[in-house]
This record gives structure tokens, C-alpha cells and sequence, in this order.
């Protein structure tokens, strides 16, 4: 069982909060998460911006509908947590601004909330951006509309004093102002299962076993297809983890079954493994908001970015044969905008899911490469991945396009299997619970 923490804002506080602040509109209740994570786009912007390196000084709030069944989410910002100081950034409608009452009063609702959130964290003063700051760096924050009039948000109905490129608000002189909900907990239950494809075609094999390669880059495109349409019949959502440089050709046909998306390296090439524990000689520091600048790897060759050149929405990451390199450290993991890392358990180095410096660490328990590399039967491997899964609450198992010669014949059968023992959900679904039962 996993608690999900929130705070509940009723109806009737907002009716308080619409005369408090002047207007006619009603506010339906909501709920807020406070999320130990970084928003789209909040890394970058601290790192360049604030000078700001700390994965854990990066939250990101939520406002959800009230609902009985999965969290819709209205709006988020963003936030920096800095000692007695909090900086808010990059407003951003989710959805349907309606259920927040009237369609244009939505940052309100977000404002009061990234206030409830200082309240509870002890925070003296919250800093907002002036509109001025806000189009000057919206390229940098990916805003997806168009951009929040900060200033009239904050300037009515609370006392703000501006300062440079900001609006500074004092928590404890706008107490009486804000309308602070009541916490909350939702619990789910239950074994998750989640199958993991990597598209790779025949690149994991090049310049290893040539003849398999090129077997693989004739076959894997008809293996894609017919995955599909074994989980379509099954009514079965995946993730599918692909090589960036081939995702424009593939992306339409996974789109279509609501699959998750996630890369898996941008070329599959693989370079010098980092050591395993994450530590640089002190010559090497070349201090940036108390960190070296070598934690944030952003070169040419940089895979993480390249993959970005393609496609900026995907959120996880998972690496050709589980290979940690050097460039995969949890800051620039952040800095690129991905939320998860999936890797066999071998090199993350443990068998549950895990929130770690706001990257979530998924353990892949199990893949096909020894139907491939051992000859191992399919009847045998299929047991050892049902053990697998009997044995964990969640568990992911891999599957590769070019191996799937070796199952995708019993692929169906396979997934009906594993469906009676608990919930099939997505390596992004994953990594939002884990993220959720860590909100305080």
C-alpha cells in the first residue's frame, strides 16, 4: 500500500477567498500536491539563471481537480526552495482552466497554493517573477502559451514590493490573505507491472555480431508492429524506449496506442562507464552554486542533449545494455528534463523503484538478452520472469525489438499471464506514484 499526500481546499474556503480578493467569480474546491521533483524546464533556469545546482531545492506544485479516481491536473509551477526564500516560476495552465471557476482567474488559484506551500515550509518571503522576467526567458522555460500577466496577479489583492526582476512577497504580512487547505492522504494498492520496450533495431549489435545485425535492422519493423497489435487486442499500455535518431519513423504508430515514450540513448553507442560512486578530485571543482560545472554534462557528444534536439516531451531515460556513463549523474539528467532512469538492477544496485536526487530510479528485473546470448528456452525464461514478478509489488521486465523472434509468438499468452497478477502501468505512471509518495 502507497499514501498519496495532498491538502484539500473546499468550495466554501474559496468563496471566502473570491470576497477576500474582490471578485465575483466562485472557486470550486481543489487540491494541492507538493512535489519533490523538477518542473519542465526548472533546472536549466535555476542552473543558468540562479546559479542554482541542488537537485533538492527543486519542488514543483500541483493543482488537481477534486476527483475520487486518478489526480486531473489544472495548473503547476514551479519552485526554488533557498533557505527562508522561495522563488515561483513558469505558471502553466495543465488543462481545462474552467474547473478552477472563471477561465482567466487560474494563476490565482496557483498563487494561493505556492503560498499555502511557503506557509507549510516555514518560508519568510516568496519570490514572483515580473512579466518582463517571464517573456524575457520564456524560451528558456518552454512556456506553452501565452505568458501569466504576473504582475496583476500579485500586486492585487496582496502587498508585494518589487524588486528588480521580481515581486517579493512577504508570507507574513499577507497571512490573513491566504487560504490554506486541510492534509489529506489517498492510498492505492496492489502489484504494478510494467512492460519495457527497447527499439534499437539492429545498432546494440553492430560491430559485435554483424550477421545478427543485420537480421535485426530486416525483421524489427515488422516485430514493432505486430507488439502493437498484440497490446492493442490485449487493451495493454507499454513503454517503449527508442533510439532518438529513429523515433520521427516510429513515433506515429506508438503514439497511437497511448503508449509512454522514453529514449534510449540517441545512437545506442556506449562510452567509458563512470566509477560507482559519483566523486571528482578536489582539483576539478570549479565551484558554481557549490558544485562543479562537470556535474552538468552538456557537450556536443552529449547523448541526453541530442536526444533533446529530437523531441523535448519524452520524460525517462534508459541506457544501451545498462551501462551508467559519466554523462548519466542525476544534474544533468535534471538539467535535460527527464524525470526517471530505468536500468537493470544489477547497475542501479537495488530492486525497488527510488526518488534520488528528484530523479526516479526504476530497476528493469528482467529482459530477453539470454533468450538471445544463452539460448535459453522460452518456457524457461518465461517462468524466471513470472517468479520475478510473483515476488515483487513492482516489477519491469524488458523486451527488445530485435530479440522478439525469440517470444513474440507466445507475446499475447504471455501478457494475459501477468495481467492476473496486478496492474499493467507505464515506466511514466512508475515514476509519478514514486514521486506522489514521497510529497509531504
Amino acid at each position: 500500500m502507497v499514501a498519496f499526500a495532498f491538502r484539500e481546499i473546499p468550495e466554501f474556503r474559496q468563496e471566502r477567498f473570491v470576497v477576500r480578493h474582490r471578485r465575483e467569480h466562485r472557486f470550486p474546491g481543489h487540491r494541492l500536491y507538493y512535489l519533490p521533483s523538477c518542473g519542465e524546464a526548472a533546472y536549466k533556469y535555476a542552473y543558468h539563471v540562479h546559479g542554482e545546482t541542488d537537485t533538492a531545492k527543486h519542488w514543483e506544485l500541483a493543482v488537481c481537480a477534486q476527483s475520487t479516481g486518478p489526480a486531473i491536473r489544472i495548473a503547476s509551477a514551479n519552485l526554488l526552495l533557498t533557505g527562508s526564500r522561495l522563488t515561483s516560476y513558469r505558471y502553466v495552465r495543465n488543462g481545462d482552466s474552467t474547473v478552477c471557476g472563471h477561465v482567466e482567474e487560474w494563476p490565482r488559484v496557483l498563487l494561493n497554493g505556492v503560498l499555502n506551500f511557503a506557509l507549510e515550509m516555514q518560508v519568510k518571503t516568496v519570490l514572483v517573477p515580473t512579466s518582463r522576467h517571464a517573456r524575457r526567458h520564456a524560451g528558456m522555460l518552454r512556456e506553452p502559451g501565452p505568458i501569466v500577466d504576473y504582475d496583476d496577479y500579485v500586486v492585487s489583492p496582496y502587498t508585494a514590493e518589487r524588486k528588480d526582476a521580481w515581486w517579493v512577497v512577504d508570507v507574513k504580512q499577507n497571512r490573513e490573505l491566504i487560504i490554506t487547505g486541510e492534509r489529506r492522504e489517498s492510498t492505492t494498492q496492489g502489484k504494478v507491472i510494467s512492460i519495457s520496450h527497447d527499439i534499437e533495431r539492429g545498432l546494440g549489435h553492430r560491430g559485435i555480431d554483424s550477421r545478427f545485425a543485420d537480421h535485426a535492422d530486416a525483421v524489427s519493423k515488422e516485430h514493432l508492429l505486430e507488439m502493437l497489435r498484440i497490446e492493442k487486442a490485449a487493451g495493454v499500455t507499454a513503454t517503449y524506449n527508442v533510439v532518438a535518431k529513429m523515433l520521427p519513423e516510429v513515433r506515429d504508430e506508438i503514439e497511437a496506442g497511448g503508449h509512454c515514450l522514453g529514449f534510449h540513448s540517441y545512437d545506442h553507442e556506449v562510452r567509458k562507464p563512470k566509477a560507482r560512486r559519483q566523486t571528482w578530485p578536489a582539483s576539478t571543482h570549479r565551484l558554481l552554486g557549490g558544485v562543479t560545472k562537470r556535474f552538468v554534462w552538456r557537450g556536443p557528444r552529449s547523448q541526453l542533449a541530442r536526444c533533446r534536439e529530437i523531441d523535448s516531451r519524452p520524460k525517462g531515460y534508459r541506457p544501451p545494455r545498462s551501462v551508467i556513463t559519466r554523462e548519466l549523474n542525476d544534474r544533468s539528467l535534471c538539467y535535460h528534463d527527464f524525470k526517471w532512469l530505468a536500468t537493470s538492477k544489477r547497475s542501479l544496485g537495488r530492486t525497488t523503484p527510488v526518488l534520488d536526487n528528484r530523479i526516479v530510479k526504476i530497476p528493469i528485473m528482467l529482459d530477453d538478452f539470454s533468450l538471445y546470448s544463452r539460448g535459453v528456452h522460452y518456457q524457461e525464461w518465461e517462468k524466471r520472469a513470472l517468479d520475478f514478478i510473483a515476488a515483487k509489488d513492482i516489477a519491469v521486465v524488458s523486451l527488445h525489438d530485435c530479440y522478439a523472434d525469440y517470444w513474440i509468438s507466445r507475446y499475447a499468452e504471455f501478457l494475459d499471464k501477468i495481467r492476473a497478477f496486478g496492474r499493467l502501468r507505464t515506466l511514466d505512471e512508475i515514476a509519478d506514484g514514486v514521486i506522489l509518495g514521497n510529497a509531504p
